[in-house]
């Protein structure tokens, strides 16, 4: 659960929160994490696209895989150029590798990405619209995705 809320919480109320929760639970040690294979697949493709492994970005990436496995769906925000980007396609790259590596965990799967900027389009073309000329129905793109997505039946993640 920690894993949830920690990508949540501003850089600098990160010790307050974790002094809140050893006030709570005082003698209660925390296991470490346990996705050294991820870590070691995510600075792997960090490295092949000559990009720096800094703990601090790679402990985010870690963080991203930690929401996506237990939500539906994601949205990361930030500044321009904070590597929003970066880190989800590392973190896509990183799980395909270790599913091409076969290793045993039904998490890394290769992904298949749908990117929509909402702001390019109109509420009508994102969700869809009902024609009052010729009264049908006119799917918009998140439609069509999840319907792209539904026939799909292979294991890997959309």
């Amino acid at each position: 659960m920690l894993d949830l809320i920690k990508p949540k919480l501003v850089y600098l109320d990160l010790p307050l929160f974790m002094a809140l929760l050893s006030d709570l639970f005082p003698g209660v040690e925390l296991p470490p994490g346990q996705d050294s294979i991820l870590i070691r697949a995510v600075e792997t493709e960090l490295k092949e696209h000559n990009l720096q492994v800094v703990p601090e970005f790679v402990t985010k990436i870690i963080q991203i895989f930690d929401c996506k496995v237990a939500r539906h769906g994601n949205m990361i925000v930030g500044r321009t150029g904070s590597g929003k980007s970066t880190a989800w396609k590392t973190l896509t790259r990183a799980m395909a590798r270790l599913k091409k590596d076969d290793v045993q965990d039904e998490r890394f799967q290769k992904v298949h990405v749908h990117t929509v900027n909402p702001l390019a389009l109109s509420n009508d073309e994102l969700y869809g619209a009902f024609e009052e000329s010729t009264h049908e129905w006119q799917d918009g793109v998140l439609a069509r995705i999840m319907r792209t997505v539904c026939k799909d039946e292979s294991p890997d993640q959309k």
